[in-house]
């Protein structure tokens, strides 16, 4: 109820927490879909780049672990017009910020694949990984030390099923 009072006297629903990006970036990361439908409804930029990690709603979507209501978060956004291919901040797209996961980004994945990301967008001059095949071969499979190693072979395939050029 206090965000529709908020919204109701103008407030910025785009305005942005240097630490935490706006709130639309909040309530992706709370799962709440409620939330999400209100801001979005309400007129909150769906494909608003934000410095940082995650610059995009569907980047920080991407980037949760499989919680419950994380894949219906991801769809949610991808059928309210989320750009599946935008590119910015350390993560470079989406789909590369999903195959870092590994295991744990493997229905991210097939989820952006199957709604048309390209397996081979470059992530762009801030990425950290150049393309989400390289994000799926370099991410960790445990904690540092653990003796896990890098990549997630499932992830993999799909990607270069997907076309991405190995």
């Amino acid at each position: 109820e206090i965000v529709k009072f908020l919204i109701g006297r103008g407030t910025d629903i785009n305005a942005e927490c240097p630490f935490f990006g706006d709130a639309l970036q909040i309530s992706i990361r709370e799962t709440d879909k409620e939330m999400i439908n209100l801001l979005l409804d309400s007129g909150a930029n769906i494909n608003a780049h934000r410095p940082g990690v995650c610059c995009t709603a569907l980047q920080t979507a991407a980037s949760i672990p499989p919680l419950p209501g994380v894949i219906s978060v991801l769809e949610l956004l991808l059928d309210r017009g989320a750009d599946i291919n935008a590119i910015g901040g350390n993560r470079g797209t989406a789909l590369a910020t999903a195959a870092r996961l590994g295991i744990n980004g493997e229905e991210h994945v097939r989820i952006l694949l199957r709604r048309g990301a390209f397996a081979n967008l470059h992530g762009g001059p801030q990425a950290r990984y150049v393309t989400p095949l390289h994000a799926a071969i370099v991410c960790r499979l445990g904690p540092p030390g653990s003796g896990a190693g890098y990549g997630h072979e499932p992830v993999v395939r799909m990607l270069v099923d997907a076309g991405a050029r190995v």
